[in-house]
């Protein structure tokens, strides 16, 4: 049974609306949540096969929601449900890749059957068994073909897609993972499960530039690296230390043999004497090398971020691409979920972009949220956003002045 997961924050709406969707049809079940973390989790717990959304709710709502679940699952439709009637609110849910737009309360005929008609196009079409990601897919170029392939590591347990257009690999998803980091890691598997899956409504962005050989000679490089790795750590035994037996009071000690004794030499004069004129042996010590100086490491984008995070009352660091992706962190991270931050983030630069385009002004640097407990700084790295997390607005000069000093390098790392 197929599940469909409706997402709302009232509780009598979702109620009525799961009996209802229910009642008109036996093909799916109807999941609820309240929240959109709640509905995150569900997502993540890979039980949900189309997504039923308000789109205003307090906390994450339901375009952050949205934009989540097409960037992580595209192959999951989601349907977009408002209280409101506006052609702005319809565009932006279905630029981020809903498949439909319904106002509230819905018809539950027509939401019936539109859910039907995504879970249909949806179907797993067969699948493919114990053959290797990397040799299944060289065939698809040849073909030319455009395709989103889910894809199950049998032995560990994982998942992961694949997607392709015109026989290009565009973009690669495993456990949060995107791009070519990603791709490495799923072209890897050996024991696998292949699906084709519903291409997403929303076009998939290019996050992979490397041709498919190179990539396929770097993932058979590291795989053959980690289990070169592997088979040394498995030939390596410690060595054990000789274990003395503690001595029993009660055992008779046992005997041992006197060694021999050596035969007693007299040497006769001559040799004496030459043994006392002759000089000793002077051991000459090898030339001492100076200390070999290794020059200075260049630092990286992790050492950057950990500097900003030893700023007093910084308590995280993270680089977001301007799609959501958060590309590193670093600090406190606790309960801080990074996929919605960088939803948000996300968000909140498309808002930038149109504010700019609206009024006119030059090129889009830096915001800040702050609340009465917490702050959140979002700076231009280059292609990219350092976002930093601090819960003491009370030292946003220093706060500042550091990231002033770290942006020039990670900027031109990103």
């Amino acid at each position: 049974m197929l599940n469909v997961l409706i997402v709302d924050n009232s509780e009598s709406f979702l109620k009525s609306l799961k009996a209802g969707l229910e009642m008109n049809s036996g093909e799916f079940t109807a999941l609820i949540a309240t929240t959109g973390k709640q509905a995150v989790e569900m997502i993540k717990s890979d039980s949900v096969d189309l997504i039923v959304t308000e789109l205003k709710m307090p906390a994450i709502d339901g375009f952050e929601l949205l934009n989540y679940a097409t960037r992580h699952f595209p192959s999951i439709p989601v349907i977009a449900i408002s209280g409101e009637k506006t052609d702005q609110a319809e565009a932006k849910a279905r630029d981020l890749g809903a498949c439909a737009f319904f106002v509230k309360p819905p018809n539950l005929q027509e939401l019936t059957q539109t859910i039907t008609k995504e879970l249909g196009q949806g179907t797993k079409e067969g699948f493919i068994k114990n053959i290797s990601v990397g040799g299944f897919i060289q065939l698809i170029p040849i073909e030319e073909k455009t395709c989103l392939l889910g894809i199950t590591n049998e032995d560990k347990k994982q998942k992961g897609l694949l997607y392709l257009e015109n026989g290009l690999l565009y973009d690669a998803i495993v456990d949060g993972i995107t791009g070519e980091k990603a791709a490495l890691q799923i072209i890897g598997w050996e024991k696998t499960k292949i699906q084709f899956f519903r291409l997403p409504k929303k076009k998939m962005k290019k996050r992979i530039q490397t041709g498919l050989m190179a990539l396929l000679v770097e993932a058979t490089r590291l795989k053959d690296e980690a289990a070169f790795e592997e088979e040394n750590q498995s030939e390596e035994s410690p060595v054990s230390e000789p274990v003395e037996k503690p001595f029993d009071q009660h055992t008779a000690p046992q005997k041992v043999d006197p060694a021999p004794a050596q035969p007693i030499v007299i040497p006769n004069e001559a040799s004496a004497t030459t043994k006392k004129l002759a000089p000793k042996k002077q051991k000459i010590s090898p030339p001492i090398e100076p200390p070999k100086i290794s020059p200075p490491k260049e630092k990286t984008s992790t050492h950057l971020l950990h500097e900003i995070t030893d700023t007093p009352g910084v308590d995280a660091a993270l680089i977001v691409a301007r799609d959501g992706f958060v590309i590193e962190s670093a600090g406190s991270l606790g309960a801080i979920d990074l996929d919605m931050v960088g939803a948000s983030v996300a968000l909140s630069m498309n808002g930038a972009a149109s504010v700019e385009k609206e009024i006119g002004l030059k090129a889009f640097q830096s915001f800040t949220w702050e609340a009465s407990d917490a702050l959140i700084m979002c700076t231009v790295a280059g292609d990219a956003l350092l976002v930093v997390i601090a819960p003491d607005s009370g030292k946003i000069g220093k706060i500042r002045l550091n990231i002033k000093k770290q942006l020039p390098d990670l900027a031109k790392m990103f």
